[in-house]
Formats: structure tokens, C-alpha cells, sequence
């Protein structure tokens, strides 16, 4: 792909064949004491997207290789990428989201859905999740209330706190109570992580199969009458880990590493939709996992 300026035409030509003219009304260069500048963004725009004379999504979800700016004179932007890792491109990139063990990612989600009696709200809690883990613990998805609270939690784990046993586990936890819990053998390759909650049961699973149910009945209905005070008093939805919550809220508090797709209330999850990202997590591409047990 190339920009070429042309009698005052932007010219972009991809394999060498133009496919786009512009007309440009002023001059591209400014003079400055003598020397011509110009401008130059990589990756987005450096004003609001709403300026735009046509809506678009200005930012580059990709990667970009042998890079020529300005026929070479410029080398500021190439310095800048190799002096910042998390600005290079992957080797190798495949499909989904890239966690890095650091930071993650915050959603506004509703979870109510109308019932017949007009003074009360039904809710259910449907989150679907591929996931490549490079390690053995970390959280996947949770639900976090406005006291900081942890009311609901998906999570890896490597350790079982009751039976004391040394193994891996996926658990669904509302608090620090783990509600369902299921043996597996994560960090090898990609695998499928399925919950659903309501008010009236939980159901996980990991590649198809069933999770373990730690609770009898009437402790399940109390936990989940808690869950239920919790989401009827609003919640966010946390991606990848959770804010600076205590480390007794929830069993699970470290951030997950490795790459995962999740779709939530059956409709795909966006990262780039997110109220907050932290900056070193990738929406659109992952690179090769390997276990780091």
C-alpha cells in the first residue's frame, strides 16, 4: 500500500494500482523557519472520529510491516515502535483476544430481561468463552458491585482450598463461595467454557462437559438470592481480571493470561466496545500460546 502525492492528489495505490484519488484544496506542507513539515499520524487520527466528514472507525486493528516514510527521510516512528514492545507486531497472529497477564477489560451490560409481574425484573447470566490459556490461573469474566463486591466470577485455578489438593480447576464463584467446580487439563490447546445463571440454578462446563455442584439446594438458593440483591443494585462486567478489590472477595484475583473469544447474552464481545481496555491487551489478534506452568 502507498500514498503518493501527485498536482496537489493524494494517490493510494495497493499492489501498485491506484485505487483512490483526493483532491487536496491547500498545500500539504507547511513551512516552518525555512523547512517544510508535514504531519504524520500511523494507526488513528489525532482529532475526534465525530470531525469526520464521513463516519468511519479510524483505528488500525492490525499490523503493519517495512514501513518507508517520506522515502526513508523520516525515522522517528520506526524508533519509536522499536523502542516500545507492545507496538511490534506478533510473528505469528491468529483469531481472538490477547490478555497479557495485565489489565482488563470493562463493560456496561444488562442482564435483566422483562417478567410478567410489571414491579419485578427476571435476569440470567449467559457467557460462552474460548479460551488458550498460557497459565493455570486467572480470572475469565465477573460481575463486580459498586462496594466492590465480586457477586459473580469465572476463573482458573490450581489449587482446591477444601479437599487440598494441588490440580486444575474452572470454578464459578458468587463472593467468595465457589458455587460449581470442574476438574481439567487447560494450558494445551484451545478449549470451550460455557456458564448460565439465574435465580434458580447454575449450570458450567468445560468442552461439554458438566461442572460439579459444591452446594446442596437451600445453600444454592441463598447464594443466588444474594447474586440476585447484587445485580438488582447494578453491576459491571470485568474481562480478563478484576479492579483493586480485596483479596478475600473472591477466590480467584489474578488476571489471565493467554488468549480468549467470549460471547455474553449469546451476541459476541468486542473489546474495541469496551468502556475501558487496558492498553496492552489486543481485540483482534493473538500470537501462538505456550504454557508458562
Amino acid at each position: 500500500i502507498s500514498v503518493e502525492e501527485l498536482e496537489r492528489n493524494l494517490v493510494i495505490k495497493v499492489n501498485k494500482d491506484a485505487v483512490m484519488k483526493i483532491a487536496v484544496s491547500g498545500d500539504l506542507f507547511s513551512v516552518d523557519k525555512g523547512l517544510y513539515q508535514l504531519n504524520l499520524t500511523v494507526g488513528g487520527i489525532p482529532f475526534k472520529s465525530s470531525e469526520l466528514v464521513q463516519s468511519i472507525n479510524p483505528r488500525l486493528d492490525g499490523c503493519m510491516r517495512n514501513w518507508n516514510w517520506l522515502n526513508g527521510e523520516d525515522t522517528s516512528i520506526q524508533e519509536t515502535v522499536r523502542m516500545t514492545e507492545k507496538m511490534q507486531c506478533f510473528l505469528v497472529a491468529g483469531r481472538g483476544s490477547f490478555f497479557p497477564g495485565r489489565g482488563f477489560a470493562l463493560f456496561h451490560i444488562d442482564y435483566t430481561y422483562p417478567s410478567k409481574e410489571e414491579s419485578k425484573a427476571n435476569w440470567r447470566v449467559e457467557v460462552n468463552a474460548q479460551i488458550n490459556p498460557a497459565t493455570d490461573t486467572g480470572v475469565l469474566f465477573a460481575l463486580v458491585s459498586k462496594d466492590m463486591a465480586v457477586p459473580l466470577s469465572l476463573a482458573l485455578i490450581d489449587y482446591h482450598s477444601t479437599a487440598k489438593m494441588k490440580r486444575q480447576f474452572l470454578i464459578m464463584s458468587v463472593e467468595n463461595v465457589v458455587v460449581s467446580r470442574i476438574e481439567i487439563q487447560v494450558c494445551d490447546r484451545e478449549h470451550i467454557v460455557e456458564i448460565s445463571v439465574s435465580i434458580n440454578d447454575v449450570f458450567l462446563s468445560f468442552d461439554g462437559t458438566l461442572g460439579q455442584k459444591e452446594l446442596d439446594e437451600s445453600q444454592l438458593q441463598t447464594t443466588l438470592l444474594l447474586l440476585n440483591d447484587h445485580l438488582e443494585k447494578g453491576v459491571k462486567t470485568y474481562v480478563g481480571g478484576l479492579p483493586d478489590v480485596a483479596v478475600t472477595a473472591t477466590p480467584v484475583t489474578a488476571f489471565y493470561h493467554g488468549c480468549m473469544t467470549m460471547k455474553i447474552q449469546n451476541k459476541p464481545l468486542d473489546l474495541d466496545d469496551s468502556v475501558y481496555k487496558h492498553n496492552d491487551i489486543t481485540s483482534h489478534s493473538c500470537p501462538p500460546i505456550k504454557s508458562a506452568k
